[in-house]
């Protein structure tokens, strides 16, 4: 469960549920008015939604770098470890390097526009 918390006011909770290959919610957004905060009504998929559900990588494991699939050049691009440390930050590109990286399971963040999808990166040497 979600929640905004405000002082003073009555709060109704989101409903989510995460799962391995569902761990990304860009459509839990609130309503506020004066007495409470509640889950806003889901509107239409917008054209960035589509877009981050568009994005794949080429290739799974990689080397040395990696394409990801899909990108319209208004992405930022992170590699984060496990503990959720950002490791290296990309703009959005066609190839991104990672020779530097040791061999292992990253998360692969992509954000648009305030919105962003995360993925597993595996990198095999």
């Amino acid at each position: 469960k979600v929640f905004l918390e405000e002082l003073g006011k009555t709060m109704t909770a989101a409903d989510i549920t995460i799962t391995a290959s569902n761990a990304n919610f860009p459509n839990v957004d609130f309503e506020s008015n004066s007495t409470e905060n509640h889950p806003a009504t889901p509107t239409s998929t917008s054209s960035i939604q589509k877009e981050l559900n568009s994005y794949s990588l080429k290739t799974n494991p990689v080397n040395a770098q990696f394409e990801i699939m899909g990108l319209t050049g208004n992405e930022t691009v992170k590699v984060l470890d496990l503990n959720g440390k950002v490791i290296k930050t990309f703009s959005a590109q066609n190839s991104f390097n990672v020779a530097d990286l040791s061999a292992g399971i990253y998360l692969l963040n992509i954000q648009n526009n305030g919105l962003f999808k995360n993925m597993k990166l595996v990198i095999a040497k």
